[in-house]
């Protein structure tokens, strides 16, 4: 009857402590979901800024008359950078679960207004 006592005192000391590692765990969980969610609007927003830079865009020059080779140059950059950002910006989205900004950001980059899909190759 004594060892089943002491059994017992330590099942509950067990219990207990396993139920504070639990409540501490979904505390840490739930605090790193929001700084997740944090760090992706963040990321989100500032990729976005450069996606749509004003003005025509990233790497477009805003004075008209620049030289040809310059503006081959910053094509053939656009080209190469928008896309790769774009897709990061797509799997940082979609690992944060954040399905909705992706279904915007392809309506950005299909959109006439912002002609990014002329940088994508097919």
């Amino acid at each position: 009857k004594q060892w089943y006592q002491r059994r017992v005192r330590g099942t509950f000391s067990e219990q207990v402590a396993e139920e504070e590692k639990k409540k501490s765990y979904e505390v840490a969980l739930q605090r790193w979901e929001q700084n997740l969610c944090v760090q992706t609007q963040l990321t989100r927003d500032k990729m976005l800024n450069v996606l749509l830079f004003i003005d025509g865009g990233w790497l477009v020059d805003e004075v008209e008359g620049t030289e040809p080779e310059r503006a081959e140059q910053l094509h053939a950059l656009r080209t190469q950078c928008i896309p790769s950002t774009t897709f990061l910006l797509v799997n940082v989205l979609r690992e944060s679960g954040e399905d909705r900004a992706v279904v915007e950001l392809s309506d950005y980059i299909a959109s006439e207004q912002h002609q990014l899909y002329k940088l994508f190759n097919q």
